[in-house]
């Protein structure tokens, strides 16, 4: 997918673990989320696949408007990713 630009006030900080490289793929490698979804987690905050990971699900789930289970399997998903 084509990189998109993020406003800087919806910017983050990755954690500083690992090296950084996958930490920063597109959101939308992880099963179940598409453009939609990923524009919806970028304005929430959630910008790189650790991110992802180091979220409470509950809120993201409120914040995203899908279901707390739904964003468990991304964390899920993002987790096997990262490792």
């Amino acid at each position: 997918p084509p990189e998109r630009t993020v406003s800087s006030s919806a910017c983050r900080s990755s954690s500083p673990t690992g090296s950084g490289g996958e930490k920063e793929a597109d959101l939308e490698v992880v099963d179940g989320i598409g453009p939609a979804y990923a524009e919806r987690l970028r304005n929430a905050g959630v910008e790189t696949l650790a991110d992802l990971v180091a979220a409470d699900p509950e809120e993201v789930a409120a914040d995203v408007d899908v279901s707390p289970a739904r964003v468990r399997d991304w964390v899920t998903d993002a987790r096997e990713r990262l490792a």
